[in-house]
């Protein structure tokens, strides 16, 4: 697995917009029955983590979903190691599974990291996800949240 979905973009070449995407993201959605598997959780995520062992069970890396429940958490997380940065946190459920994976989307994070502490929630009616599970760090694969993507 290891994000077989990456692709290495050549620098020399220039992206042209060819036009706009007419279909519904409905018809883009992944349906997995979990996000790679459960019951391995970090210190401050729940079952946002594999043994890298598993990681080739799996053939994407990258999945679009709609969650039933989205809440963003904003707090200090190293307290107790006196390390006070604050971290962005997902808290949502899919499939009946509830999952808490750190968000790298940069847009979100400045968003929630301009508040104050505290969980935030949001309306699903109109967001989607696309979540993602990293390269083997320590014995394990973590999980995170890419991409939040509201449509207004």
């Amino acid at each position: 697995m290891h994000q077989n979905e990456n692709y290495l973009i050549d620098d020399h070449c220039y992206w042209v917009k060819t036009g706009n995407f007419e279909g519904s993201l409905n018809d883009l959605l992944d349906s997995p029955k979990n996000l790679w598997g459960t019951g391995f959780s970090s210190y401050q995520g729940t079952n946002d983590r594999i043994f890298e062992e598993m990681c080739s069970n799996y053939n994407e890396s990258l999945y679009f979903i709609r969650p039933k429940s989205l809440k963003i958490i904003v707090r200090i997380e190293g307290k107790e190691f006196s390390n006070t940065k604050r971290k962005v946190r997902a808290k949502f459920e899919y499939n009946g599974i509830t999952y808490i994976f750190p968000v790298t989307d940069p847009v979100v994070e400045r968003k929630y990291l301009s508040k104050e502490n505290s969980c935030f929630t949001l309306p699903i009616e109109k967001i989607y996800l696309c979540v993602s599970v990293g390269l083997p760090y320590k014995g394990y694969c973590y999980k995170f949240l890419a991409s939040i993507i509201e449509i207004i």
